[in-house]
């Protein structure tokens, strides 16, 4: 309908008074509806600001329901896990902050055993009442324990904490009477970029999928103590953990080759303590600083070129004359030296190779 044309035709049809009295209407009608209208929006105004209001009190409430939370779960977690424990058993805040409790250590020292309950049912028990979730430190000590079921309740509680994301530290030492597998599956494919610290001792680790599958790519600590794995297999862990910085291999049995790859650009302290079957160490990582070696075999040790090597201890791997002879030409920068080599006679002439070392030792 077109509104002007009628109005026009409208207009056109009252005399001049009806013409003044529509005007006079129109104008009032206009002032109502300017009226209505800001009234309409003051009330919405002033609903909008009671609502921000309330939502601004419940926004602070919340933060402060949560800031509190936090002080309370960073109290927490600065307690042993025994009193932790205890704490959650006579307070409501730290009863709930136990469920998130950060640093889980089991062993003899630190889980009470009421009524001689056994060790494994007692961090069950335990395991059962944790959420899971913001768990920093797992170390779980069984070398005491002898309940053949140990490996079924292993599965279910590596399950629960090592995916959980945000753990840092894992140490898990088996009782050595029992042959057990270090459930690999658990570092497999899932996003372990938080942890950085892996210790393992008295279990075997068989990682059996190509490499790349290991998420460990912050990983700068790594033990291995006792543990069945051979060399090919720690070619697979080195694959994924080239942050690597520190790492120590203590009486593996099964490694008769050892391969320290280019790739492990950060590492800086290696270890490698009696590996009965070692019969072969090469190393291609450039940047190693200290080296601790000891063995009662005859072991092959190529040290590639380690330029930055300054301390070195050696027990028994080769003859003594050969080691020295080499140690001269490709650690220049040697600072501190142990050498320890029962079967030969102790030489001058072999030490002066070192001369300007600041400390050497021969025996």
């Amino acid at each position: 309908m077109d509104f002007p044309r009628r109005r026009a035709e409208l207009l056109a049809t009252l005399s001049s008074e009806g013409r003044a009295t529509y005007e006079v209407l129109r104008a009032q009608l206009a002032r109502d509806v300017d009226r209505c209208f800001a009234e309409s929006k003051a009330r919405l105004e002033k609903g909008m600001e009671a609502a921000l209001g309330d939502l601004h009190t419940k926004l602070d409430r919340t933060i402060g329901d949560l800031r509190q939370k936090d002080i309370w779960c960073h109290i927490h977690s600065l307690m042993t896990l025994r009193d932790a424990a205890r704490a959650a058993c006579v307070s409501h805040a730290f009863r709930s902050s136990w469920k998130c409790y950060p640093n889980l250590i089991f062993n003899i020292q630190t889980i009470v055993l009421p009524n001689g309950m056994d060790f494994t049912y007692r961090v069950d028990y335990i395991l059962k009442n944790h959420s899971g979730i913001g768990v920093k430190t797992f170390e779980l000590d069984l070398s005491c324990c002898y309940n053949p079921n140990v490996y079924r309740y292993l599965h279910r509680w590596l399950n629960k904490i090592v995916v959980t994301p945000g753990i840092e530290k894992l140490t898990l030492v088996m009782p050595e009477r029992e042959a057990v597998s270090f459930p690999c599956h658990v570092l497999f494919n899932r996003d372990g970029s938080s942890m950085w610290y892996l210790h393992l001792a008295y279990c075997a680790f068989h990682p059996t999928v190509s490499p790349g599958c290991l998420r460990l790519t912050c990983l700068t600590v790594l033990h291995l103590e006792c543990v069945r794995i051979t060399g090919d297999e720690l070619g697979y862990v080195f694959s994924s953990c080239v942050a690597l910085e520190r790492l120590e291999l203590s009486r593996c049995f099964d490694i008769t080759c050892l391969k320290i790859p280019f790739q492990l650009q950060r590492l800086s302290n290696l270890q490698v303590l009696i590996c009965p079957k070692l019969r072969m160490i090469k190393i291609e990582a450039p940047n190693i600083y200290r080296f601790r070696f000891i063995t009662f075999g005859q072991v092959e040790v190529s040290l590639g070129q380690s330029l930055r090597l300054k301390n070195l201890e050696m027990f028994d791997c080769r003859p003594l004359c050969y080691a020295l002879e080499e140690l001269a030409s490709i650690a220049p920068n040697l600072e501190t030296f142990s050498i320890y080599s029962p079967r030969e006679v102790y030489s001058k002439t072999l030490c002066d190779l070192f001369l300007g070392r600041e400390v050497g030792n021969v025996l």
